[in-house]
């Protein structure tokens, strides 16, 4: 979530997907609750249950299948929570972002770890994202 590409929110019926230029990765985000007894796979992305609180959207993931939490190798456990908030400013040109992380098996205590923000730029499009290590020879 902190790339500098583009990202999108995309209706899909009662649910959003969140489009992420980079990796081409799409995430879903349920929007309404799951009458299904059964505990979600965890996957790379997590399960990612999504409401609407005074215009700002939180986003709760958790099932998340991945050992770390950013770049840098911090790490993260299976029991890690996320909690993200997406809020548009006034004017509605920019989306401010954060995400606040529980995870016992890392932090004492929840702890927001990231804040970002993105502009929105008119005609921009989310682009199949080419991963090619650049030769410039």
């Amino acid at each position: 979530m902190m790339s500098p590409h583009p990202v999108e929110f995309r209706q899909n019926g009662d649910d959003l997907l969140l489009l992420l230029e980079e990796w081409g990765a799409i995430r879903t985000i349920f929007m309404t609750p799951n009458d299904n007894p059964e505990l979600p796979t965890p996957s790379l992305l997590g399960h990612s249950m999504g409401r609407w609180e005074d215009g700002t959207l939180v986003v709760r993931t958790s099932y998340i299948d991945y050992p770390y939490m950013d770049e840098h190798g911090t790490p993260q456990r299976e029991a890690v929570k996320i909690v993200e908030r997406f809020s548009l400013s006034p004017d509605g040109n920019s989306m401010n972002w954060s995400a606040a992380v529980t995870d016992p098996g890392v932090f004492t205590e929840p702890v927001v770890v990231f804040t970002t923000r993105w502009d929105w730029v008119s005609g921009e499009e989310i682009q199949v994202y080419d991963c090619r290590e650049f030769d410039p020879f």
